[in-house]
């Protein structure tokens, strides 16, 4: 049997930071409640009440809908501005399809995973809702590369990383063991602890060079600075892994 690379989605094999940034410019340039106020002040405390949100929903807390009106609802209110949970969801809604509208495949991505192809067994396991994910993955290309029976997103699964079950789910569904198995993911929480802790080893994608404390106790991990680097990496990841 052939080994499996089982990539994560967002900031993995798609820049969403980039896109995400860019898509709120737009968003908030075009839309008449943000019209008359400064974008970077907004885009601090947005940010701001993102990442104190995103906790409160990685703790299953909050619902990812809510997660996301209430970041708009709070920086607005930081503004002396009311908004409805109706105009925070059509904002989001509008600055989503301005991010999957400028979404493009990436030729250089798409090579090197048609490469890996030939030696591996590939697939995804993000988080996220159905649509929105499978939107992501149709617009980069990426379902002419990776099979639509091995993509696999949280909603669908009704399992969500770093829960070691979304990653036995997989496994399970596409007959693999996790020992045959090698995760790749930006983020050190939900991706690499999530995957190690369920058996696999893993690739970490590490732009910004930011180590958490346990990093030097990770044996089954690489640490790559680019998700272009795993081709070149493919021998080292297999000998030093020793998968």
């Amino acid at each position: 049997m052939r080994k499996l690379l089982l990539f994560d989605l967002d900031n993995t094999l798609l820049p969403f930071n980039s896109y995400w940034e860019k898509a709120n410019v737009e968003a908030f340039n075009s839309s008449t409640l943000t019209k008359k106020l400064n974008y970077e002040s907004f885009i601090n405390l947005y940010r701001k009440y993102d990442k104190e949100l995103w906790e409160l929903h990685t703790k299953q807390l909050i619902s990812l809908d809510q997660l996301r009106q209430q970041r708009f609802i709070k920086t607005m209110n930081d503004f002396g501005i009311k908004v409805s949970v109706d105009e925070s969801q059509r904002y989001f809604d509008e600055f989503f399809n301005v991010l999957i509208n400028s979404i493009v495949p990436d030729s250089k991505v798409n090579s090197m995973l048609l490469f890996l192809k030939e030696h591996y067994e590939l697939g995804i396991l993000t988080n996220g809702k159905i649509t929105e994910q499978n939107q992501k993955i149709k617009k980069m290309g990426l379902n002419d590369v990776i099979r639509s029976e091995h993509i696999f997103i949280s909603e669908e699964i009704g399992y969500e990383k770093p829960d070691p079950q979304s990653f036995y789910y997989t496994l399970n569904k596409l007959n693999i063991s996790s020992s045959d198995s090698i995760y790749v993911g930006d983020s050190w929480v939900n991706d690499i602890i999530g995957s190690t802790n369920a058996g696999l080893s893993a690739v970490w994608v590490n732009e910004d060079h930011v180590f958490p404390e346990d990093f030097s106790n990770s044996s089954k991990v690489i640490k790559v600075a680019s998700i272009l680097d795993l081709k070149e990496s493919l021998k080292v990841i297999d000998n030093v892994l020793d998968i």
